[in-house]
């Protein structure tokens, strides 16, 4: 089935983490659905701490092959959330693939299942970094592109103290 010609997301580029399956497969599709190209950026390998499999490089190229169908350009990186070089450097790629970023949906996420007296702090910290710092350093790697492309955003200085 293919995306219409238009959609309110024609022309646009999102950058999705966690973009291999679940919640981010389905971001990925939707986006396409209305027109945006997509750069899906997963680790694609275990995490200590997850209780279960995570994805793989194959979840990865499903995910590319469903936004293909709808006639939509997706970039496969596989990259960590917790690893702001390499997020700038997908951020570069794409930018220098697809001509810009304009969306960025920090989906990337873990799930620690132990009562918070039972889970242990290596636990804790890896979900965190993850969860949190993740969301952080995505947006961190691509805001920067979104505001120099001119189409949205916008830097600001830290406030002056008068006199």
């Amino acid at each position: 089935m293919s995306a219409p010609a238009g959609g309110r997301l024609a022309g646009k580029v999102a950058l999705i983490t966690g973009g291999a399956r679940g919640q981010g497969r389905s971001h990925a599709v939707r986006l396409a659905e209305e027109g945006a190209d997509v750069v899906l950026v997963d680790i694609c390998a275990p995490v200590a701490s997850a209780p279960y499999a995570t994805a793989d490089p194959a979840d990865l190229e499903q995910t590319v092959t469903l936004v293909e169908e709808l006639d939509r350009r997706a970039l496969a990186v596989r990259a960590d959330v917790r690893d702001l070089a390499a997020l700038q450097a997908a951020v570069d790629g794409a930018v220098a693939e697809l001509g810009r970023i304009d969306i960025v949906v920090a989906n990337a996420g873990i799930a620690g299942y132990a009562p918070a007296l039972e889970m242990d702090e290596t636990t804790w910290q890896e979900m965190i970094d993850i969860n949190l710092t993740g969301a952080w350093k995505t947006v961190r790697a691509a805001a920067p592109a979104i505001v120099e492309g001119g189409r949205g955003g916008r830097s600001c200085s830290p406030a002056r103290s008068p006199g």
